[in-house]
């Protein structure tokens, strides 16, 4: 990651909430709110949560690397160029 970047982790829905679009809508949030030129926007997961990488890839962003810290295994992804930068001036 750069200096300008952001990223984006625990995106977490209540059991009760979750399928109705709740953790898409606030991603797509995030990004809209969070797009500019000078910066990338990451967006990391746990290696075993396939929910939350499948909103990942939903939500255009791209697998770029895996890493392994001492306590979980996790996978940081990044989001497409072309999908970032739209509406971004």
């Amino acid at each position: 990651m750069e200096q300008n970047d952001v990223q984006l982790a625990y995106v977490i829905t209540q059991a009760s909430a979750r399928c109705q679009g709740w953790a898409s809508y606030l991603v797509s949030q995030g990004i809209h709110r969070l797009a500019r030129k000078d910066r990338s926007i990451w967006y990391v997961t746990d290696t075993s949560n396939v929910a939350s990488q499948k909103l990942a890839e939903n939500s255009g962003f791209e697998l770029v690397g895996k890493a392994a810290p001492r306590s979980s295994s996790f996978q940081r992804v990044k989001l497409a160029q072309d999908s970032g930068r739209k509406g971004v001036e």
